[in-house]
């Protein structure tokens, strides 16, 4: 089983997201012992974590109490971004391709009749770097011909109906759209709430999981 947790954000019945520390993301004090109960509860063979604000020494420091049997992440940069991905040795996890925005790895397991590749995204708040996050993975994929997995903070909307107050106009991203169509991808779509990120009496669904159908 793959598991998302996004380390920001309103807070969540469980208690991931939000801060009542004063810090944020994976810093918050609370965190490692937050994440302990999620991983007991749900017992996830793999887990990416998106946002997490924090790198170095004290990543490092906070991994090891994360009860990851292997790891590997990109940093964050300052106080923004950050992907980590823990898994447990029931799988094997081969790194294919690492980005500010996204690690893209192939996984092996006795679940798997054949690998397949798993992407963890967090797009660019900014539209011209996210350009990059339609691009870079197409490679990759296209060369390999697995079945493929995307999941993530993709920061970007693909229809009216996934964005609530504030301006519409010019919200919709037409790369994420052409970058669907060109890859045959498909929104798996979602149980839950129809939005993923709110600010100021703005609602959009910004992590969305997708994927191909080989």
């Amino acid at each position: 089983m793959v598991n998302l947790v996004n380390s920001q954000g309103a807070p969540r019945p469980d208690g991931i997201g939000g801060s009542t520390t004063g810090q944020t993301g994976c810093a918050n004090l609370k965190f490692p012992s937050i994440f302990w109960e999620y991983n007991r509860e749900h017992k996830p063979d793999l887990v990416g974590l998106l946002e997490t604000r924090v790198s170095g020494p004290k990543a490092d420091s906070i991994i090891s109490k994360l009860d990851f049997e292997c790891s590997h992440r990109m940093e964050a940069v300052g106080f923004s971004g950050g992907i980590w991905i823990g898994w447990k040795d029931s799988i094997t996890v081969d790194i294919l391709g690492n980005h500010p925005q996204f690690i893209l790895l192939r996984i092996f397991g006795m679940v798997f009749w054949r690998p397949i590749l798993v992407t963890f995204v967090y797009g660019s708040p900014n539209g011209q770097k996210r350009k990059q996050l339609w691009e870079v993975p197409k490679h990759i994929v296209l060369v390999d011909g697995s079945p493929w997995l995307a999941i993530g903070d993709f920061n970007a909307i693909l229809a009216l109906c996934e964005k609530r107050g504030g301006r519409v106009i010019g919200k919709i991203c037409g790369l994420f759209s052409e970058f669907m169509d060109s890859m045959g991808l498909q929104d798996l779509g979602f149980n839950g709430p129809n939005f993923t990120w709110n600010r100021g009496g703005v609602f959009e669904r910004l992590d969305r999981a997708i994927c191909n159908k080989a």
